[in-house]
């Protein structure tokens, strides 16, 4: 099913063989929190809209919080997680 998507990548950047998306938080990070969970599902989403584009090439991405300054690489795994509840929570409002 085709969704319309709305958001604007920070950062990216395109080497031969991958490509980072880097999301810049300005607020702090609470003691003991790896990231929020909405942003795993936002660099999700910006990750498969990438994929068509650059179908030969590894797509990571990474959250900066500017003001630690702290830098948190999500993992595939953790990005498809984040991807998959956003289409459950889709599907359960659909019925």
């Amino acid at each position: 099913a085709e969704r319309v998507v709305s958001g604007r990548i920070d950062r990216l950047s395109v080497s031969e063989d991958e490509v980072l998306i880097l999301d810049y938080k300005t607020g702090a990070m609470l003691p003991g929190e790896i990231h929020h969970p909405t942003h795993a599902a936002q660099l999700a989403v910006y990750r498969e809209v990438l994929r068509p584009l650059f179908p030969e090439k590894r797509i990571r991405a990474a959250l900066l919080y500017t003001a630690l300054p702290k830098l948190v690489l999500l993992s595939g795994p953790e990005m498809d997680e984040a991807l998959a509840m956003i289409v459950s929570d889709q599907a359960s409002v659909r019925q």
